[in-house]
C-alpha cells in the first residue's frame, strides 16, 4: 500500500510575495564572503541586515530563495546531491577533461593532501585554484533563482540512469556561468556546509523579529519566509506553538559545568527526575485518527521507514490499541531504538536502520522500538508550557506501553548526589550512555538548552575514565584548521598475545585528533610519514576488514611515539583490530619520555575493560566528611609583584605628547635588569601623558600599543600576536619620540610585530620620515584607522585557507567592479528605504543596480547605542568603572592616570582575580580561594614567583596532588581551544 499524503493542515505556509527583480549572483557571493572576513557578531549582523533591507527595496520580499543558499543544511525541499567532496572531485575532473595523473586531477581527488597546495584541508578552494586556471569568467552570468533551478536539476540528476553524465552537464552549465571563487561557494552549498558560522539562530532573527519562534515549530523555510514576509507584522502566541504533522526542533540537553553535588544544588531542594540517556536517534511521533508522521531530530520525515498508517511501515502496525480512546491527535517526543525480541534488550545504535527498512523477517528479528520521554500535544491542545511533571502524568494515561514496540523511558526521583551515582553505576554496567538530570517544574524550550535538562556521562564529572600510553601508528589528513597535513591519529597496542620469534606485532585500537596543539601537530607532521597502501598495509599491524582504522599514511616502528589518551570507557567496536575502542578519546600529552616499547599491551587493555566493568563509581568522600563550620573572617587577597607594575601616583606629568594613547610594556624575561627597565619605561610614559596598563585590551577612547624590549616571545605576548590587535613597539619609538619632541614615524624599524593592518600601510615601509603638511604621522594614522577600523576587521578572515587566491580582498579599491556595494559615503541610510523606493522600476536592470544600498550600514546611532561585552579577559579602566558603577562603589583603574588618588594593591588585585575568575567561569571551571577545597584541581601561582610552590604542594598534596601551575595555563587552554599538559606550565 502506498505512503498515505499528510492530512490537509491549516498551518500551511501561505502564498508567497511575487519579487519583481532577482538577486545576481555576484553580490550574493559577495556577501558570503565578507561575512566570512568579518568575526565580530555585531558587524556580521549589519552586513547581513543591509543586505536583507536591500533586497527588499530592489528585488522584493521573497526571501525564501536567498534562505535556501544562505542556510543549504536547512533546505528541506531540496533531496540530497548525492555529491561528497569525493564524487564533486570525479565529477569536476570529467567535466574539465583532466587526465587520471594530471597535477591538477590529483589535487582536486586528493585534497586534504598536503601536496594539495596551500588550500589544503578545504575543497572549495582547491577547487577554486583549480578552476581559474581554466575559467575566464570574470562576472557570473547566473541569478540566484536560476542557481536554485539549476541546483533542483542537480538532484534530480541524482540516482537516475548515467547520473554522473547528468549531474557533469549540469555542473558544466555553473562552470560556464560562473567566476571561480562563485564555484567555491557553489561546492559549500552543495555540500551543505557554507562554513561562515552563521546558522538559523543567527540569520532567522536579523530577518524578522519572530522568523526563529516560527521556524523552531515548523522547521520551514518557505514558510518562515512567506508567512513573515512584512517586517511590522508579528506572531501571535498560539503561531508559535507546535503544530501537527510539521517537524519542530526539540529541546536539547547542556553539558554541565560542574560536578554531581553542584548539578543537585542547581535543581531544587524538591528533587529531580533521573532519565536513562538513550543511544538512539531523537524521533517525533506525530498522530491524528490513525494517521501518523516521523520525524527526526533534524526535521526529516522518516515515515516511509516506520508507516504513515497501520498497514505499513515497520512500526506503525504495531501501534494498535497504544492510545486511550479518547485521544484524537498527538505529538510524543523520544528516541527510537533497534530492540532485540530474543534477549528482551537494546541493540546497538548502528542496527536501527536496518531493523527500520522492513517489518521483520521472523519473530527473534530486530526491530525498531520507539521509547518515549515527553507529550507535547493532545487533541489539539500544546502542552509546551505545562511542567514536566504534568506532563509525564499525561502521558502515562494517555498511552499505554508495549514491550519491543512503544515503551517508556526508564525513569526515577532522585535528590541526592550519591543517589546519581548509584543509578549510573547500574548504567555503565550495561554499557548504557549516561543519564539526564530533569527538573519537575521545567517547560518544554523548543531548540533550546539550559540547565533544566543535564546530562550526566562518566566523562563529563568526577574525572571517571580511563587513561592509557598508546604507539601513534597512522594517521588522517585534516580540513578546516587543521587543513595542511596529518590532524587525526591512529593508535595501537602491542598484540602481546601473537607475538613470535622476536616480531612484534601491533593491533589498531582508537583515534583522534582532538587535544593536539598547532605547536604538536607542527612536530608530528615533520615525521617520516609514508602513504598507507589501502590493499595491503603495514605488515607489523592488526588492522579490521573496514576503513575507519585505516588512514592516509602510516610510521615505521622506529618513527613512531608514544601518547596519553585519556577516554570516558572502553567499548566493543568491530572497526579496529582490537575489537575494542576508545569512547570519546582526547589526547593528554605526547610522552617524549617514553619509548614505542612502554605503549600498552592488548592484554592490559582486556583487562582495563574488565575492570571497568566491575568498577563501582567512587563517592566524594572528603564531600562526606563535613568539618564543623567555622566563622572565619575573609583575608585579604594579596597580588603577586608581577602584577602590581609599578606605582606610578606620583609621577609628574610634564608633557602631553602620549595623550589619548595608552601602553602595556612588557619586560623581557631573560634581562637580569627586566623589571626595572620596564619601570623606567613606564614612568618615561607617564611623565608625557601616557595611560599604562597591565593587560592589553582594545580601548574605545584610546589606541593601545604593547611595548617590549626582548628578542624571544613570551607565551602571553605570543597571545596578544596571535589576536593581532595591538602593535608591538620597541622601547627605542618611546625614547625617539621623547628627544625629539614629536612622535616618531611608525617605521618598520621601531615594531617587534606589527598588525595586518599597519604592516599595509606606506608608512610601515617608507625609510625616511614621510609626513603630511601640517599633520604628524600618528595623526595621519589614527585618522585613517578611525575609517578604516571596521574595513579592517573584515580584512581578518577567520581562516586564510576558505578563499581563493585569485579572488578579491575585501578592501575598497578604486578599480574594484563591486565597489559601490560595499561604500557608504554617499550611501542613503536604511530609514530612506521607505515605500516609494520599494516601488518596482520599469526601467531597472539588475546588472546596473548600486551595490551601495545591498550593504549599505544600518543607522549608527543604533549601533552605537549597543553595550558591547567586555573582553573576558578585560581588566582595564573601562571594565572595573562599569561594574562599579553598577554596585555604586569607588571605580578604581589597573593603571595609573592623572586624577588617581591612592595606590592599593588588594584593590587592584581583585580586578586581576576577577578577570582569571571570568575566564575560569566562561570556560566551564570554578574558582574557590580555600586551598582545603576537595573539588580543587589546579592552584594558579605568578608567573616568576617560585618562592611558595612547594609550601602550595605541601598544602594541597592531600587527598589528591593537585596541579601548581602558571595563570598563563588557563589562557593557553583556552587559546588553544583544549585542556595542556600542565607540566609544560610549572612555576
Amino acid at each position: 500500500m502506498p505512503l498515505s499524503p499528510a492530512p490537509a493542515d491549516q498551518h500551511s505556509a501561505q502564498p508567497g510575495p511575487q519579487n519583481y527583480a532577482d538577486v545576481p549572483l555576484d553580490p550574493f557571493i559577495d556577501l558570503l564572503e565578507r561575512l566570512t572576513a568579518t568575526k565580530k557578531t555585531r558587524k556580521r549582523d549589519r552586513i547581513l541586515e543591509a543586505f536583507f533591507k536591500a533586497h527588499r527595496k530592489l528585488v522584493g520580499n521573497d526571501f525564501y530563495p536567498v534562505l535556501r543558499l544562505l542556510l543549504p543544511q536547512k533546505d528541506r525541499e531540496r533531496a540530497v546531491y548525492g555529491l561528497k567532496e569525493q564524487n564533486l572531485a570525479k565529477t569536476y575532473v570529467k567535466l574539465l577533461g583532466l587526465q587520471q595523473n594530471d597535477p591538477d586531477s590529483l589535487r582536486l581527488l586528493h585534497w586534504k593532501a598536503p601536496s594539495a597546495g596551500e588550500g589544503a584541508g578545504d575543497f572549495s578552494r582547491v577547487l577554486c585554484e583549480v578552476v581559474q586556471k581554466r575559467s575566464s569568467n570574470i562576472e557570473s552570468e547566473m541569478s540566484l533563482g536560476e542557481l536554485n533551478k539549476v541546483l533542483d536539476d542537480l538532484c534530480k540528476a541524482h540516482g537516475g540512469k548515467d547520473s554522473q553524465e547528468a549531474q557533469a552537464r549540469v555542473l558544466r552549465k555553473i562552470y560556464n556561468q560562473t567566476t571561480p571563487a562563485a564555484q567555491g561557494w557553489i561546492a559549500r552549498i552543495i555540500l551543505k556546509d557554507l562554513d561562515i558560522s552563521m546558522t538559523e539562530a543567527t540569520v532567522l532573527p536579523v530577518l524578522h523579529l519572530d522568523a526563529r519562534d516560527l521556524y523552531n515549530v515548523c522547521g520551514d523555510l518557505r514558510k518562515v519566509a512567506h508567512d513573515l514576509f512584512n517586517i511590522e507584522a508579528r506572531l501571535a502566541k498560539e503561531e508559535k506553538q507546535i503544530q501537527l504533522f510539521k517537524p519542530f526542533l526539540p529541546m536539547l540537553c547542556t553539558r554541565p559545568t560542574e560536578r554531581i553535588e553542584g548539578i543537585v544544588k542547581s535543581m531544587g531542594k524538591d528533587g529531580f527526575i533521573i532519565d536513562e540517556k538513550l543511544d538512539g536517534e531523537r524521533i517525533q511521533l506525530h498522530m491524528r485518527n490513525g494517521q501518523y508522521r516521523y520525524f527526526s531530530r533534524n526535521g526529516n520525515d522518516l515515515t516511509h521507514l516506520y508507516g504513515g498508517n497501520d498497514e505499513e511501515g515497520s512500526l506503525t502496525p504495531f501501534l494498535r490499541g497504544v492510545f486511550d480512546p479518547r485521544v484524537e491527535s498527538i505529538v510524543l517526543d523520544g528516541e527510537m531504538l533497534a530492540w532485540d525480541p530474543a534477549s528482551k534488550r537494546i541493540l546497538p545504535f548502528g542496527t536501527l536502520r536496518g531493523a527500520a527498512k522492513e517489518r521483520p523477517k521472523g519473530r527473534n528479528a530486530p526491530q525498531p522500538c520507539f521509547v518515549v520521554f515527553d507529550l507535547l500535544f493532545l487533541n489539539e491542545d500544546c502542552l509546551l508550557d505545562f511542567s514536566l511533571k504534568k506532563r509525564r502524568r499525561n502521558m502515562v494515561h494517555v498511552v499505554e506501553a508495549l514491550e519491543g514496540r512503544i515503551q517508556f523511558v526508564a525513569s526515577r526521583k532522585g535528590s541526592t548526589a550519591k543517589g546519581v551515582r548509584e543509578v549510573l553505576t547500574g548504567v555503565m554496567e550495561k554499557n548504557g550512555e549516561g543519564l539526564v538530570l530533569k527538573h519537575p517544574l521545567a517547560k518544554y524550550i523548543l531548540n533550546g538548552r539550559n540547565s533544566d535538562w543535564v546530562k550526566v556521562k562518566p566523562d563529563y564529572v568526577d574525572g571517571m575514565g580511563e587513561t592509557m600510553d598508546l604507539i601513534v601508528i597512522g594517521g588522517t589528513f585534516g580540513g578546516g584548521d587543521k587543513a595542511g597535513g596529518v590532524s587525526t591519529l591512529i593508535f595501537a597496542a602491542l598484540d602481546d598475545a601473537s607475538n613470535t620469534a622476536g616480531l612484534q606485532r601491533y593491533t589498531t585500537f582508537a583515534s583522534s585528533g582532538s587535544g593536539l596543539t598547532f605547536a604538536d601537530l607542527t612536530w608530528i607532521r615533520q615525521k617520516p610519514w609514508k602513504t598507507w597502501d589501502a590493499k595491503s598495509g603495514p605488515k607489523f599491524l592488526t588492522t579490521a576488514k573496514g576503513s575507519k582504522d585505516k588512514g592516509d599514511v602510516y610510521l615505521e616502528i622506529e618513527d613512531s611515539f608514544v601518547v596519553t589518551v585519556r577516554a570516558a570507557e572502553i567499548i566493543p567496536s568491530d572497526a579496529y583490530g582490537m575489537r575494542l575502542t576508545l569512547r570519546f578519546p582526547r589526547i593528554m600529552r605526547i610522552r617524549d619520555d617514553l619509548s614505542v616499547a612502554d605503549c600498552m599491551r592488548a592484554s592490559e587493555v582486556t583487562q582495563a575493560r574488565a575492570g571497568n566493568r566491575k568498577r563501582k563509581l567512587e563517592g566524594d568522600i572528603e564531600l562526606q566528611r563535613k568539618k564543623r563550620k567555622t566563622t572565619v573572617p575573609p583575608k585579604k587577597p594579596t597580588m603577586g609583584p608581577v602584577y602590581e607594575g609599578p606605582n606610578l601616583s606620583k609621577i609628574a606629568v610634564t608633557g602631553g605628547l602620549f595623550n589619548e594613547m595608552g601602553f602595556v610594556v612588557m619586560s623581557d624575561p631573560k634581562s637580569r635588569t627586566g623589571e626595572q627597565d620596564k619601570k623606567q619605561m613606564c614612568e618615561l610614559i607617564a611623565k608625557n601623558g601616557g595611560k599604562y596598563f597591565q593587560i592589553p585590551k582594545k580601548k574605545p577612547d584610546l589606541q593601545l600599543y604593547i611595548v617590549y624590549a626582548g628578542t624571544m616571545t613570551p607565551y602571553d605576548l605570543k597571545l596578544a600576536i596571535n589576536k593581532d590587535e595591538f602593535d608591538v613597539l620597541k622601547p627605542e619609538w618611546i625614547q625617539n619620540s621623547v628627544e625629539r619632541g614629536k612622535l616618531a614615524p611608525f617605521q618598520k624599524k621601531y615594531f617587534f610585530h606589527a598588525t595586518k593592518r599597519r604592516a599595509d600601510t606606506d608608512e610601515y615601509e617608507s625609510v625616511e620620515v614621510e609626513e603630511r603638511a601640517g599633520a604628524s604621522p600618528v595623526e595621519s594614522v589614527t585618522e585613517d584607522e578611525s575609517v578604516t577600523d571596521e574595513e579592517s576587521d573584515e580584512e581578518q578572515t577567520a581562516r586564510p585557507t576558505r578563499q581563493c587566491v585569485a579572488a578579491k580582498e575585501h578592501r575598497i579599491v578604486k578599480d574594484d567592479p563591486h565597489a559601490a556595494w560595499f561604500t557608504s559615503s554617499d550611501a542613503r541610510e536604511p530609514e530612506q528605504l521607505n515605500e516609494e523606493d520599494s516601488e518596482a522600476d520599469s526601467d531597472s536592470d539588475t546588472e546596473e543596480v548600486d551595490l551601495e544600498a545591498w550593504f549599505a550600514p544600518p543607522n549608527e546611532e543604533e549601533v552605537d547605542g549597543v553595550a558591547q561585552p567586555v573582553s573576558s579577559g578585560a581588566v582595564g579602566a573601562g571594565a572595573v568603572q562599569e561594574e562599579n558603577e553598577k554596585d555604586g562603589k569607588e571605580s578604581a583603574r589597573m593603571g595609573e592616570t592623572d586624577d588617581a588618588s591612592e595606590y592599593d594593591s588588594g584593590f587592584l588585585f581583585r580586578h586581576f582575580f576577577k578577570a582569571l575568575t571570568v575566564l575560569v567561569e566562561r570556560n566551564g571551571g570554578k574558582v574557590t580561594e580555600d586551598l582545603r577545597e576537595p573539588k580543587l584541581t589546579h592552584v594558579l601561582v605568578d608567573t616568576r614567583d617560585g618562592s611558595r610552590t612547594k609550601e602550595l604542594m605541601k598544602r594541597t598534596s592531600k587527598p589528591k596532588r593537585r596541579h601548581i601551575v602558571i595563570s598563563e595555563w588557563i589562557e593557553a587552554c583556552i587559546a588553544e581551544e583544549t585542556l595542556l599538559d600542565e607540566t609544560e606550565f610549572v612555576p
